[in-house]
């Protein structure tokens, strides 16, 4: 508001800051971004033209041609191929040699559009199968009728059509719950990717290609392995710098959700601090905090390991409860009763007292029904320091006794800390570091 009042022009003089920004970033990129740089070279043959420097021209549309098969950017490439027909029409009179490029441009057309129809009806594919395993459950039961030889037999005729392939592949066998295949598959996936950005397309985003396979590594417990890919995706995409934005974050979440089941807490921690600036920077230039909450839940999980119980307490100040409470009810869960199990540690038995009543409320007041949370809000409403350690044994056996009946999974705080884990360690009297 104090621009606008400064600045007469304020909305006119933003506009053409941006665009400013923006032009000097294409000048930038001009010779460090394959597709930029393809694009680029378009514009130069445009400007030849109009100038009637053909030869030139026609120079410099072929080696983009060649450009262009390379990253096969099949659809840029019929642009230039038309583009050459446009230029012989008016240059080429003798009729032998209308006809022998008459037959070049049909030969070339056809392998295009070959080409080009192979690559979205792949993409098609996988974006169809990506839309099936989307909205799939960890609890979801495996789909054995889904075809995977059917699928393995179809045909590629390019590199990005195979990592199409391979990635429905992935898929099939995330629905039928087959980890090593998925694995085996999404390594082959990684592999043909890497070789692609050496050999043909230097901006191809494999993030998400590497985001599948680490979530493999961290599947079969390979947290060794996972740590050491996420530290390979931030140096691969800090080289070029085209996707570290989104590389960045989902690496950091893998080293971290590695460290805690190696029981690394205070390299997890140490990590939080040397990383949690970017994260926000991140973040707040992207608008998606997706990946932030999810930081916080391993921050917060990391302070009360390690008993940091103040500092853990303090920073939960600054999360928005009201709206987790209406937008994502069971981590709102999972941040009431970290917040409780924060005052039994710190002894606030008095607090706790005020706020297990307050938590039941809000519990009842937004459907939270779960077994877990609810007989956790029953400990806490009746422990007092004499008998926790009968109480927290008791509250154990109910809960085996119901996750054993429901063949559920015992619930975890923000999928990390097993609220049975706590439990225990309170009827144990020992830290809970001791019992993960």
């Amino acid at each position: 508001s104090s621009l606008r009042a400064r600045f007469k022009n304020y909305t006119v003089m933003k506009v053409y800051l941006k665009d400013f920004i923006t032009d000097s970033l294409l000048l930038y990129y001009k010779n460090k971004h394959p597709h930029v740089n393809l694009l680029s070279q378009v514009q130069k043959v445009h400007i030849l033209l109009v100038k009637g420097q053909y030869t030139e021209a026609v120079r410099i549309l072929k080696k983009t041609l060649v450009q262009s098969r390379k990253l096969e950017l099949f659809t840029i490439e019929r642009y230039l191929l038309r583009i050459w027909a446009e230029i012989n029409h008016h240059r080429l009179t003798h009729p032998d040699a209308i006809i022998e490029f008459q037959q070049q441009y049909a030969n070339n057309l056809k392998q295009n559009l070959v080409y080009e129809t192979d690559l979205s009806e792949w993409e098609l594919r996988s974006t169809e199968w990506l839309a099936k395993v989307r909205g799939l459950d960890m609890f979801d039961k495996p789909q054995p009728d889904v075809n995977v030889n059917s699928m393995q037999k179809l045909d590629t005729l390019g590199i990005r059509s195979e990592i199409k392939k391979l990635n429905c592949l992935s898929y099939l066998h995330l629905l039928r719950k087959e980890i090593n295949e998925k694995h085996r598959v999404n390594k082959q996936l990684l592999d043909l990717s890497e070789k692609f950005k050496r050999e043909g397309d230097q901006s191809y985003n494999n993030v998400y290609i590497r985001n599948n396979y680490i979530s493999c590594l961290l599947d079969l417990n390979q947290f060794t392995d996972t740590i050491r890919q996420s530290d390979e995706m931030i140096k691969s995409e800090s080289k070029f710098g085209y996707y570290e934005h989104l590389a960045f974050p989902k690496a950091i979440l893998f080293k971290l959700d590695a460290y805690y089941h190696l029981g690394k807490f205070k390299e997890g921690l140490d990590l939080v601090y040397e990383v949690e600036k970017k994260m926000q920077q991140i973040s707040d230039s992207l608008g998606d905090y997706t990946a932030w909450k999810e930081f916080c839940f391993f921050k917060h999980t990391f302070l009360f390991v390690n008993r940091r119980y103040r500092e853990c307490w303090i920073d939960m100040q600054s999360v928005d409860l009201k709206t987790l409470q209406k937008n994502y009810p069971p981590e709102y869960a999972d941040y009431s009763l970290l917040a409780l199990m924060l005052q039994y540690e710190m002894n606030n038995f008095g607090t706790l007292k005020n706020m297990v009543t307050k938590t039941a409320q809000n519990f009842n007041k937004t459907g939270i029904t779960d077994e877990t949370y609810l007989q956790l809000v029953a400990f806490f409403k009746a422990v007092k320091p004499e008998y926790a350690k009968p109480l927290a044994e008791k509250t154990v056996t109910t809960l085996d006794a119901y996750y054993k009946k429901t063949g559920l999974q015992p619930r975890r705080c923000f999928a990390l800390v097993g609220y049975t884990q706590w439990l225990k360690a309170v009827s144990q009297q020992k830290y809970l570091e001791d019992l993960l």
